[in-house]
């Protein structure tokens, strides 16, 4: 039985006899997307599907209510990804569209850090203006998993090396863009106030986007301390430079 092909009266009825946990357990089994379809399907699959044990993070993960509480408001959400197990190398987090009603940008999440409502402050310690593209908007707000520092023998490499080793790390798993990484990185802070991609060593990822006029070298966003976080546009294969890996949901 697929939620996403055309639920019969038996289908329904079947379910109308199992008990709730039994109902919760199967529906755990479903996609994100597939339980978003089952809560239109009648008054007890809504129910079931959004029981609260269907519609939790990882713990650690900074989702609506960890933005809400060091930030502010950032409306309609989708459900996280069901049965994700983090490794001890990746964190989870929400990137939404708009934050109190403002599109998230780079330069908002840079004023945001400034002044959390609460949890630990920081700031850019350098934000390039060297992008190749303009900023585009965030179409939609998502979850991702990313992983806490560059992956192992990334470093120094050219761009198309630390891509191929990314690819091997994980099915679907990128380089992150800008904004995915400058989000994972400031909201780690200030919820604990790690300083992720650091200086100890100095640490840098290479994020999608291009520098302007040398379109051959990307991006990078790190070397994350108390002065805060660099993004900026390196012109050569630099051993601080690694990647991350990203995944989104």
């Amino acid at each position: 039985m697929s939620p996403l092909n055309p639920i019969s009266s038996d289908a329904t009825n079947y379910f109308k006899n199992l008990p709730d946990e039994l109902a919760v357990q199967i529906f755990s089994n479903l996609e994100a997307k597939d339980l978003d379809s089952c809560d239109l399907v009648c008054k007890q699959w809504h129910k079931i599907a959004n029981d609260g044990s269907l519609n939790k993070a990882p713990e650690s993960a900074f989702g609506p209510e960890e933005w809400k509480k060091y930030f502010g408001d950032v409306g309609k959400v989708p459900r996280p990804p069901q049965n994700i197990t983090l490794k001890e190398n990746e964190m989870m987090f929400l990137i939404p569209q708009t934050v109190n009603g403002k599109p998230l940008t780079r330069q908002l999440m840079g004023e945001l850090v400034q002044k959390p409502k609460e949890g630990h402050a920081t700031r850019y310690d350098y934000l390039t203006e060297d992008f190749s593209e303009e900023e585009q908007a965030i179409n939609a707000p998502c979850w991702v998993v990313m992983t806490r520092d560059v992956l192992e023998g990334t470093r120094g490499l050219s761009s198309e090396g630390q891509e191929k080793i990314v690819k091997r790390y994980g099915e679907k798993y990128r380089m992150p863009k800008a904004i995915e990484a400058i989000v994972g990185i400031f909201t780690e802070h200030v919820k604990s106030g790690a300083f992720l991609f650091g200086r100890e060593p100095w640490t840098y990822t290479r994020v999608e986007e291009r520098v302007k006029g040398y379109e051959k070298y990307h991006i990078v966003v790190g070397g994350f301390a108390s002065g805060g976080l660099s993004v900026n546009s390196f012109y050569f294969d630099f051993a601080d430079d690694g990647a991350a890996a990203l995944r989104m949901f």
